[in-house]
């Protein structure tokens, strides 16, 4: 089994902050580790997330904390059912992704598994994670392929759009006005 591991790191744009991500893939499975350090509303804060994905990027796992404070353990199954902290969470069911609030890697997520047709546009539910409570909620997103390395995100719980390039990881280069890609 081939492994390959990317790295990449992004700033944000809003507040001083750096993010360093570490993605490893196989055919069988991907397991992304981040650590974010970020001033939030003007609070110093150190964020440290797993996500672990199936072969069809269906996720499995996501381990976030934060440091000194709310931690979180969420499970899949890849049908869309969900545990947290080890039980059962059927509030989240039907959700297939999570989306941390200060991380562009969790729209990787759904870039890598929607199965995309033309340009058509795809609705989604995810587990909203904001920061720094960790409180999840449901939220509603769609995506839209603009072409090769091109998505339009659309955060319909709060009215947000973005067209994200992406590499071909599936991990964005840039997210306007919110976060720079540094590295590579």
């Amino acid at each position: 089994m081939s492994l390959r591991t990317s790295e990449v790191c992004w700033v944000p744009l809003s507040d001083p902050g750096f993010e360093h991500l570490r993605l490893r893939q196989s055919e069988v499975e991907s397991e992304a580790n981040g650590a974010i350090v970020r001033v939030l509303d003007g609070e110093a804060l150190r964020i440290g997330y797993s996500i672990q994905v199936d072969a069809a990027w269906c996720l499995r796992r996501a381990e976030i904390a934060v440091e000194g404070g709310a931690r979180l353990l969420l499970e899949a199954d890849g049908a869309g059912n969900w545990t947290m902290n080890g039980k059962a969470a059927p509030q989240f069911q039907g959700c297939y992704e999570i989306d941390i609030q200060v991380t562009p890697f969790t729209n990787t997520l759904p870039v890598r598994r929607l199965p995309f047709v033309g340009d058509s546009p795809i609705d989604i539910r995810v587990v909203y994670l904001p920061l720094p409570s960790l409180e999840p909620r449901v939220a509603e997103q769609r995506y839209r392929r603009l072409g090769e390395g091109r998505y339009l995100y659309e955060g319909l719980f709060r009215d947000f759009k973005a067209e994200l390039p992406v590499d071909d990881d599936g991990l964005v280069r840039d997210y306007p006005e919110t976060f720079r890609r540094v590295f590579p």
